[in-house]
């Protein structure tokens, strides 16, 4: 839920508002035209587009926070195992 928080935040306030008026506020398109004094076919209009930003933004978060995860596991299982060097220390002995 915070992605698409977020994701709605950062949405333009022409598109930011209709969809909050409408999915958060249950106000119907017409509402939503009265209030914002724009006709009913540019709600429509704004709430196709936002919806549609919306997916773009949360795909391309889904794909970095895949990406990161990639990166993450990688890093993980590419550190040396800490117990194995100091078991060389412990067998090492200094001349």
């Amino acid at each position: 839920m915070a992605l698409l928080s977020q994701a709605i935040q950062s949405l333009e306030e022409m598109y930011r508002f209709p969809i909050i008026l409408k999915y958060f506020y249950n106000m119907r398109n017409a509402e939503i035209a009265a209030m914002l004094k724009i006709d009913d076919n540019i709600v429509n209009g704004r709430i196709f587009r936002a919806k549609k930003k919306l997916r773009s933004m949360l795909k391309e978060k889904e794909s970095l926070a895949a990406q990161f995860e990639i990166a993450t596991n990688i890093q993980v299982h590419a550190l040396p195992d800490i117990d194995a060097i100091n078991s060389e220390l412990d067998d090492y002995e200094v001349k």
